[in-house]
């Protein structure tokens, strides 16, 4: 796996950055995430598509696997984990 900042992983795989205020750390909010990535249009790009794959997948990992205390905030150290859908079993 590719060593990169953790936050280069994260506007590449999912196409935005987080607003400064939704960061903390290697944190973001989870409500931020939500809201962003709530609505999937309709006729979207197969990378639009791979980018909301991503954030499922993570979010899922964050908060029903691996959450923390407060439930209100994402890890963003599995980007590196979902970055090749393709490579996933």
């Amino acid at each position: 796996m590719e060593k990169r900042p953790v936050w280069d992983w994260f506007q590449e795989l999912l196409g935005v950055f987080s607003l400064v205020d939704c960061i903390d750390k290697l944190t973001v909010k989870c409500t931020w995430m939500q809201e962003t990535f709530s609505q999937l249009l309709q006729d979207v790009d197969e990378e639009t598509i791979r980018r909301y794959m991503r954030t499922y997948i993570m979010m899922f990992l964050s908060t029903q696997l691996f959450g923390d205390k407060s439930d209100t905030r994402m890890h963003i150290c599995w980007l590196p984990y979902v970055a090749r859908l393709e490579d996933m079993g």
